[in-house]
């Protein structure tokens, strides 16, 4: 048998010698890097995002044309920033999702597949330009030194060889998103390229902004989602409010993330799971999120005597309901400091769930003064009872409905009161058709735009 002496003094330097080498590795690899904060601290914070869910088969993707193809898919972002990171879901896959790769790029119209090849760029997740997600997953990728200014559009393209099996997307995109056969990612133009609608296994795009910088979430159904926007127009209320806070010095770093999904309730799921069963996805995972506008729950209201008056008791039960999903909403915000605003339900004359009567008139008076007593400094966005008739756009009675009271007057807090513009969310004076197109001023008088004023976290 042979005998092995062994030097631990030797093993023992040899291992230092390891260690000091990796940290001297680590150390150059954070001090080359631009995302160290050595000249200026900064924040992450979301500055597009949609909420996912599963494609009603209808909006779906036919298989075959996401076998070997690129998707072209352009996004409205709200703040700018020097760096930024886009986020991949399979969050409803049923197995793993692979891209090939994942480009940025600037279009040149909101409007068209075509990029500014000069600005072409391909993301890396955990530095790999292959990517496979798990099911029920979403990757971020790694930070990219890209800016981009607050407003402006861009293009993800992401190739594919085997579509996925359950697909992943937001059908109320309210943009038009394009797809071709090939690995074409850098390709200036698809010409060939086929198009929908529809956004698909994207779910948001982060911005390195200043220190400081924040993001309001807006969680909410149709209303939110775009429903009667302009597809590709980019003006939702939520873009009107981007828009807005862009215009004063204190609020330019403060992005904006529509968590909307058309036809969405508090309490069932039905288009998209429903608004308790996403909030941690849609409101608290999001990038810098400081405060959270609640504007849900007309389906829950509206849908309950939609055929027909129910009773008293079915009534007080779903009032209820309502109530308790709105508190919890706002105890887990809460939880991660985050500033509640409640928003109360707009007009609905003319629409299939009004049906006017004492007990259908009382539901959303109960159900949208949720007080904040008790639940810390949570705002709520009153509404007084003053409405307008969708036909003819004017001022009525205010005793027609208080289901459809319309004016956002005052933000009421336990910490504070401060008036706002109800333009501040909804104002528009358009013809497109839909809730969007509803201006809360009479179109003949609108009133200067006041300064937004949002409440201190």
């Amino acid at each position: 048998m042979t005998n092995f002496a062994i030097d631990t003094k030797c093993l023992t330097q040899k291992k230092a010698f390891r260690n000091c080498t990796l940290i001297l590795v680590l150390f150059l690899a954070w001090a080359v890097s631009p995302f160290h904060g050595a000249a200026k601290p900064q924040s992450w914070i979301v500055s597009w995002a949609a909420s996912q869910q599963v494609p009603e088969p209808n909006n779906a993707v036919p298989s075959d044309d996401l076998r070997d193809a690129t998707v072209r898919q352009i996004v409205h972002l709200s703040a700018g920033g020097s760096a930024l990171r886009v986020h991949v879901s399979n969050a409803f896959g049923t197995d793993a999702l692979r891209l090939r790769s994942v480009h940025i790029a600037h279009p040149m119209t909101p409007a068209s597949a075509t990029i500014d090849p000069a600005t072409d760029k391909a993301l890396t997740f955990s530095g790999s330009q292959d990517l496979t997600i798990p099911p029920g997953a979403e990757y971020t990728s790694d930070p990219v030194e890209y800016r981009v200014r607050a407003l402006s559009d861009l293009a993800v393209t992401f190739y594919l060889e085997v579509p996925p099996t359950s697909q992943t997307g937001h059908p109320g995109s309210r943009a038009t998103s394009y797809f071709v056969h090939g690995n074409l990612v850098s390709a200036a133009d698809l010409p060939e390229a086929k198009h929908v609608d529809h956004w698909y296994q994207i779910s948001a795009v982060d911005v390195l902004s200043e220190k400081g910088a924040a993001s309001i979430v807006a969680l909410g159904d149709s209303i939110t989602d775009g429903h009667g926007a302009t597809t590709n127009g980019n003006d939702r209320w939520t873009d009107v409010l981007a828009t807005r806070l862009q215009t004063s010095q204190q609020t330019r770093n403060i992005g904006v993330s529509n968590q909307g999904i058309g036809g969405n309730h508090l309490l069932t799921d039905g288009l998209g799971p429903n608004a308790l069963a996403r909030f941690d996805r849609d409101t608290l995972a999001q990038a810098g999120v400081r405060w959270l506008i609640v504007f849900e729950g007309v389906n829950d209201l509206g849908g309950l005597a939609r055929t027909g008056e129910v009773s008293q008791a079915e009534h007080t039960t779903r009032t209820r309901r309502v109530v308790a999903a709105y508190e919890q909403m706002v105890a887990r915000a809460h939880a991660h400091g985050i500033r509640v605003i409640g928003a109360t339900i707009t007009p609905y004359v003319g629409s299939d769930y009004y049906h006017p009567s004492p007990l259908s008139e009382s539901i959303p008076l109960c159900a949208t003064r949720v007080s904040p007593i008790g639940c810390g400094p949570t705002t709520i966005v009153e509404t007084t009872c003053t409405h307008l008739r969708p036909a003819t756009r004017r001022w009525e009675n205010p005793s027609r409905s208080r289901y459809s009271s319309a004016s956002f007057s005052r933000l009421v807090s336990s910490r504070s009161s401060t008036r706002v513009s109800p333009s501040v969310f909804l104002h528009r004076n358009s013809s497109t058709v839909g809730w969007n197109r509803y201006s809360l001023w009479p179109p003949d008088a609108p009133p200067p735009l006041p300064a937004l004023h949002l409440p201190a976290r």
